[in-house]
C-alpha cells in the first residue's frame, strides 16, 4: 500500500505509523502462534519500534534547543508557519526523528539478520542509542565549527534573500542540523561494520 495513497485519503502521519506498527504486531502474533518460543521476529520488531521512539526523543530535543536560538531557520530552512510555532516545532521533530529511527533501526537490523547468526539481539541493543551519540557529538562539532566563523554560507546562502538578513544563530543551527544528520549516519555505518566485522 503507497503512503502517498494513505496520505490523499486524509490519513496523517501518526495514523500511517500507527497502522505499520499494528501489521508488525500482527505478523509477530502470527509468528508467535505458529512457532511458540522458538518465535523471533517479537524481539526484532521490538528493537524498531524502540529505536523509532528513540529516534522521536532525541529529534524532539534538539530541535526544542534549535528553535530556541534560531526560530528563523524553522521559519525559514523548514517553512513552519508562525501560527502554533512550538506545535509545529515538535510535530516536526516527532515525525522526522521517528522517520530516522525507523530508517536506522531497519539497516541494523537487515545488518544484524546478514552478518551474525541466533536470534538474541545483543549487537542490536548495543547498537541503539550510536547514532543518537553520533548526531549528537556531529551537531556540537559543526555548531561550534560556525561559531568560530566557519559559517554555513553554502546552506543558508539558499534560504535568505540577501546576506544581510542572515544571522550567525541562524548559521549555528544550520550546522547544528547537518551534523546531527552526518553523524547520525557515520555511527549507523560504523554499526554495520562492526556487525560485519564481528562475522569474520
Amino acid at each position: 500500500m503507497e503512503w502517498s495513497f494513505l496520505e490523499n485519503l486524509g490519513i496523517s502521519f501518526w495514523w500511517r505509523a500507527l497502522i505499520l506498527v499494528a501489521l508488525l504486531a500482527l505478523i509477530a502474533f502470527i509468528e508467535y502462534r505458529r512457532h511458540g518460543a522458538q518465535a523471533h521476529r517479537w524481539r526484532e520488531y521490538l528493537a524498531l519500534v524502540a529505536f523509532a521512539l528513540s529516534g522521536g526523543l532525541f529529534a524532539f530535543g534538539i530541535d526544542q534547543i534549535t528553535s530556541r536560538i534560531s526560530p528563523e531557520y524553522f521559519l525559514y530552512a523548514k517553512g513552519l508557519p508562525r501560527e502554533n510555532f512550538t506545535w509545529e516545532v515538535i510535530n516536526l521533530s516527532l515525525k522526522a526523528g521517528v522517520t530516522a529511527g525507523f530508517l536506522c533501526g531497519g539497516l541494523l537490523l537487515f545488518a544484524h539478520s546478514r552478518y551474525t547468526s541466533g536470534t538474541s539481539l545483543p549487537q542490536l541493543d548495543r547498537c541503539l542509542p550510536a547514532p543518537w551519540i553520533g548526531g549528537l557529538v556531529g551537531g556540537v562539532l559543526l555548531g561550534v565549527i560556525v561559531y568560530l566563523g566557519f559559517g554555513a554560507d553554502w546552506y543558508s546562502g539558499s534560504v535568505f534573500p540577501s546576506s544581510d538578513d542572515r544571522s550567525l544563530p541562524y548559521e549555528m543551527v544550520a550546522g547544528i542540523h547537518f551534523g546531527v544528520y552526518l553523524g547520525g549516519v557515520i555511527a549507523t555505518i560504523w554499526c554495520v561494520t562492526q556487525m560485519k566485522r564481528s562475522q569474520n
